[in-house]
């Protein structure tokens, strides 16, 4: 049976911001081919410079394609890091309260209350341990398994979402093992 309503008081620490942060950099915004096309991009370039007899060509284009994307990832670590020291998400803190229902996604935190109808909803990406409810392209819910209500799993808050919002909008990202009554 579909509960009615579920709260969940979401608690953001670094692994959770962390998670998030991976899959919306790298996952919905496909960062990965950038960091994987440009290598391959540029070292082929560099042999085939080597083939033609330009050893010089060579080295700078490979060394850029490796250069570069370890770069990026290296200055994503630090923000990432610098993220978490800012937000002080090194121990678990509370950071809204999300109570979904039929009439949508209400959202308490310390300085507002909002209310998103489930029209209003841009999609909800459902994944091992949370589901990401984002409002917008660029702004999300995080409710993490671990704070959801006794009694209460990850199937019952997915189920009840699917039953208020057009399932072309829900991504189950979960392993399929973990995927119950819904397509991937």
């Amino acid at each position: 049976m579909i509960p009615d309503e579920i709260t969940v008081a979401s608690h953001m620490d670094a692994r959770v911001f962390t998670d998030f942060s991976n899959f919306n950099s790298f996952r919905l915004k496909n960062r990965w081919l950038g960091l994987t096309g440009f290598p391959v991009l540029m070292i082929g370039l560099g042999v085939i410079n080597y083939l033609t007899g330009s050893t010089l060509l060579f080295w700078i284009f490979s060394s850029l394609g490796i250069i570069l994307p370890l770069g990026y990832m290296i200055f994503y670590r630090i923000s990432l890091r610098n993220q978490i020291k800012a937000n002080q998400l090194e121990t678990p803190r509370l950071v809204y309260t999300v109570t979904v229902s039929k009439r949508g996604v209400d959202v308490v935190n310390q300085k507002e209350r909002a209310t998103v109808r489930w029209k209003q909803v841009y999609r909800v990406f459902v994944r091992k341990n949370a589901v990401y409810i984002y409002i917008t392209e660029g702004r999300a819910f995080i409710l993490p398994e671990a704070d959801l209500p006794e009694g209460c799993t990850m199937q019952d808050l997915v189920d009840l979402i699917r039953a208020h919002i057009d399932n072309i909008r829900v991504f189950d990202k979960r392993p399929r093992a973990m995927r119950q009554g819904g397509r991937a």
